[in-house]
């Protein structure tokens, strides 16, 4: 069953009940990145080096 859900340790399952009775499935969480998505894009394509220098004040 491990294989075949994919399931590693530390990995959550859920039972989800359907017309033919109970099946488990592998609980896959939304990523926690998933609300940064976007967040810096006025940032694109500027120089990494340059940002550095002034998020460290230089």
């Amino acid at each position: 069953m491990r294989e075949r859900l994919g399931l590693r340790p530390g990995d959550e399952i859920e039972f989800v009940e359907d017309r033919a009775g109970f099946r488990v499935q592998k609980r896959v969480l939304a990523s926690p990145f998933k609300k940064y998505r976007g967040y810096v894009k006025e940032l694109a394509g500027c120089d990494p080096d340059e940002l550095l220098d002034y998020m460290r004040g230089r």
